[in-house]
């Protein structure tokens, strides 16, 4: 049961992602989605696949705010799929301060 916790994790956060934006939520929303990140962050990313997340984390955090200026564009849906974005964003960046973090640790014991 507690192998699962960090991949479910990851698949909650997304559909938590997905719910916030279209209901807009609000803050209560966000924590949760930080929890959610900080939990995948911890459990679900293992050392060999931490590069590839932050790189990943990394490029749509720069792609995010474009992407979202260019969906706004969009009548009707634009706003909605934004802001599905910035929940993703919100719960992948959490997931990745706490990667990068572990990453930097390890670093420094070396």
């Amino acid at each position: 049961m507690m192998r699962n916790i960090g991949p479910v994790s990851f698949i909650l956060g997304m559909i938590v992602s997905v719910i916030v934006g279209v209901l807009n939520i609000g803050s209560s929303g966000y924590y949760l989605l930080l929890l959610l990140g900080v939990i995948v962050g911890l459990l679900n990313i293992q050392p060999d696949e931490e590069l590839k997340y932050l790189v990943g984390i990394v490029a749509l955090l720069f792609s995010s705010n474009s992407l979202r200026e260019l969906l706004l564009i969009i009548p009707g849906i634009g706003a909605i799929l934004g802001d599905i974005l910035a929940a993703i964003t919100v719960f992948l960046a959490s997931g990745a301060a706490v990667v990068s973090l572990k990453v930097l640790i390890e670093l420094a014991r070396d």
